[in-house]
Parts: structure tokens; sequence; C-alpha cells
């Protein structure tokens, strides 16, 4: 048993793996960096899935290698074992049968205990359907009657990270001190140098996203922090309990 998170919610861990599922390159770090960079360090299988590359806003071959790339060694920074790519359309990424059959195949590959991805109520369309897919998946991953070839399996928990300017009422019910590993969350974020050139200067997204860490700190009586909200996938429902947590 581990405890996770500032709120004390104890969870049932097999496979010590975590799987974050992103819409696009450069928010797996920037939501959940932290994370990565805290439980690698502890020994657990980090993994992360991009659903896109972004290519209306990375459009070149060029730059589409470049982006992946950048996502692919930050992700490396943090100690993440394997970063994959769906090459699924950008600004169109769709809660579809065959978006929750590819999902579903690779949850069963690399058997996460714990999935991160998007706010559900996102304003952005990839975003909200990357979460809506997500979740899906990781419930149905568990139907032994849908046929793969890896066995089903259950993940235990999803959670779900939001992106400022984006998320329309999130209100965080769990936060993770990643206090001892902020610095390594903002060597990560340095390394997308297309993304800056994009969409503006390395200095204003560190402000903001090692600002937003900070913020999350001091709402739970930390230095840094991040910040999910729980999301219950299984049949079973909620669990009724003889204490209160």
């Amino acid at each position: 048993m581990i405890q996770v998170g500032y709120v004390k919610k104890v969870i049932k861990i097999q496979n010590n793996t975590i799987l974050v599922v992103s819409a696009h390159p450069f928010i797996p770090v920037a939501c959940t960096g932290g994370v990565l960079a805290l439980f690698s360090e502890k020994g657990w299988k980090c993994y992360v899935i991009c659903m896109s590359a972004g290519e209306k806003t990375f459009s070149t071959p060029e730059e589409q290698e470049e982006i992946i790339d950048e996502q692919k060694n930050a992700g490396e920074f943090l100690g993440v074992i394997r970063t994959d790519f769906l090459q699924l359309e950008d600004a169109n990424i769709q809660n579809t049968e065959s978006t929750r059959d590819i999902l579903v195949r690779k949850i069963r590959m690399i058997k996460p205990d714990i999935v991160l991805t998007h706010w559900h109520l996102s304003t952005h369309p990839d975003h909200r359907n990357t979460g809506l897919a997500v979740a899906d998946a990781c419930l149905l991953s568990q139907l032994s009657s849908i046929i793969t070839q890896e066995p089903a399996h259950t993940v235990n928990r999803v959670y779900l990270f939001d992106i400022p300017g984006y998320s329309t009422n999130f209100e965080p019910t769990v936060y993770i001190d990643i206090s001892n590993v902020i610095q390594t969350k903002k060597e990560a974020l340095k390394v997308f140098n297309l993304f800056y050139q994009k969409f503006g200067s390395i200095e204003k997204f560190l402000e903001i996203w090692i600002g937003k860490s900070r913020i999350n700190g001091m709402a739970s009586g930390v230095e840094f922090a991040e910040t999910f909200v729980s999301y219950w996938t299984q049949h079973y429902g909620a669990r009724a309990l003889s204490y209160f947590p």
C-alpha cells in the first residue's frame, strides 16, 4: 500500500506504474512533470502518451520531428521510460470506438496502476475528448470480453489535471508535493525550444507553470504542488468506509 497525495487517499498498487495521456506535447511536462520526476525517483515506471503531435501548429515534417524529440527528451529528463505518439489528427481528436480501442491496447500493454489525463470540462475539444476517451478506455480495459493480444487490466485510479485558461469548474481534490523535484521540472520545461518559438519565451512559461505549482503549494501547506481531481473509473463505484478518510 502507498499513500498518494496531500489529501490522504490510500490505493492498492500492483505494478508501480503511472501513465500520463495528453492531447499534445509539452502538456505532460507542464501539468505532470513534477509527479513524473517524483515517482520515477521512487522507482516507479512512468510512461507518456501524446494523442497528437500538434501538426496544426508544428506544420512541417521538420517541426513535427523536432517537437516529438523535445517531448521525448524532456520525458527522459524526468525519468519517463517511453513516450508514444498516436498520431491522431490535431484539433480533431474524438472519443470514438477506434480511439478507445487504441487506448485499451496501450493501457493493457503498459499496465498502469494510475492514469493521469485531461479534465473533462476543458474548453479545448482535443483536451476534453482525450480526457473522456482515456477514462472510458480505463474502464473498458478491465473487461475480459474485449479481446486484445494483452489480457484485461484494471487501472486502480484515474486523476484529471487542468490547464489554465482552458479548464472550467476545476476544484482539486488531490495535491502532490513536488517541492523536492521542482528544479527537475523546471529544467525539463526548458527543453521545448520550438514550442517557445511558437508561443512565447521560456521565461513567460516558466513563470506560468512554476508559479502555478507555487500557488498550489501555498494552498496545500507545501512549497510546490501539482493538483488533480480524483475520477472513479471502475464498475464498482464509490466505496462505503467505516472511517473518515
